[in-house]
């Protein structure tokens, strides 16, 4: 009698336990982020369990491991929930095509024109300044994040500017959902793929709702910018009395001044000297795929590293031979099967000569 009366206090203190947790609240259940914004909500942590001020750490990233760098890392906080900055998240997202260099024939690049949606994983733990940390209860939860919302019209991707055009017009939709009484404000940005932020963010408005069209088009002076290859973009604000929204573009467009890739052999016609990276096969690919490339002659030394969409590295691999070929088998650095989509994957030479292609995942 003693040791059932034992265990049933242990069930019940444990019930007990379990009861005066907390709990993540939103975004769950595989929910689907379609605005461009990350708002993190759950039910408060018993005060009773700690001693003084309670404290949250939120995490999120793409690995439910959360052994990759999370694109959200933030301590201290003492209400339980927290707003991403959406600006800074952008400008760290376009950071990875500001980060590689391109040098690929002009119908093999990289292109970005895909529709923006990443698998994404949470959690919060509490804690006090004694040391005491208390997980939530639900421990992580996972959702979507596909934040694009109206279309770019022009230029459509891999437009190709033989020459400067001195301007170009850029065409795109109007969010869905705007009121007549709202005020919207776009930002407009211009992306060097090869080089730091060329041009931009331009800003576009504010324009009173009832004025708008289906779609709005903007003229913009590039006669500054170098050939190369640049991505184009658009960011949305709606502001109404119910307060203000973020809206992406579903694509980030890609389009070339100047003959950027004349100087790169075909694979057909390669000399010692050729760097190149090439299409990796089969692509799409489920569950693996091969990536060959040639460096250089006399330099033997390179690397090949994979990042995912949010700019983070998944997988690298040191090369030891002027021509060769890896397979990645969907795997991260730390063993963990990544989820489906978009990828991309560059190749580094010693001497910093780099080069980018895209490939896709899937299952």
């Amino acid at each position: 009698m003693k040791k059932l009366i034992t265990l049933l206090l242990t069930l019940a203190f444990a019930s007990f336990s379990f009861a005066q947790g907390f709990n993540l609240t939103e975004p769950i259940n595989s929910d689907t982020v379609e605005v461009f914004a990350l708002d993190f909500d759950w039910s408060s942590a018993p005060s009773g369990s700690f001693s003084g001020q309670v404290y949250y750490h939120i995490e999120a990233g793409a690995d439910s491991t959360f052994t990759l760098p999370s694109i959200v890392d933030v301590d201290s906080l003492t209400s339980s929930s927290h707003s991403v900055d959406m600006l800074t998240f952008i400008t760290d997202f376009l950071s990875l095509f500001d980060s590689l260099s391109v040098q690929q024939k002009n119908n093999d690049k990289i292109s970005a024109n895909d529709t923006f949606a990443a698998d994404m994983y949470w959690r919060v733990t509490a804690w006090d300044s004694s040391g005491f940390t208390m997980p939530a209860n639900n421990n992580f939860e996972h959702f979507v994040f596909s934040p694009g919302s109206f279309n770019l019209n022009t230029p459509t991707d891999s437009t190709f500017y033989q020459v400067n055009p001195n301007s170009i017009t850029f065409n795109w939709d109007k969010p869905s959902g705007v009121s007549t009484f709202s005020i919207l404000t776009y930002t407009l940005f211009v992306t060097s793929v090869q080089s730091a932020i060329a041009q931009g963010p331009t800003i576009v408005g504010p324009v009173i709702g009832s004025t708008l069209s289906s779609t709005h088009t903007e003229t913009v002076g590039v006669d500054s910018l170098p050939d190369g290859l640049y991505i184009w973009g658009v960011l949305a604000s709606v502001t109404s009395l119910s307060g203000t929204e973020l809206h992406l573009s579903k694509q980030l467009n890609t389009f070339i001044i100047g003959d950027i890739f004349s100087d790169v052999e075909e694979i057909a016609t390669l000399k010692p000297e050729d760097f190149v990276l090439r299409q990796n096969y089969p692509n799409p690919f489920n569950p693996s795929t091969t990536i060959s490339y040639s460096l250089p002659q006399g330099n033997n030394l390179g690397q090949l590293t994979i990042f995912n969409l949010l700019g983070q590295e998944i997988q690298s691999f040191n090369l030891q031979s002027q021509n060769g070929s890896v397979v990645w088998n969907g795997l991260s650095a730390n063993g963990k099967q990544v989820s489906s989509g978009v990828y991309f994957y560059q190749l580094k030479s010693e001497n910093g000569v780099s080069n980018v292609k895209k490939m896709t995942l899937i299952k």
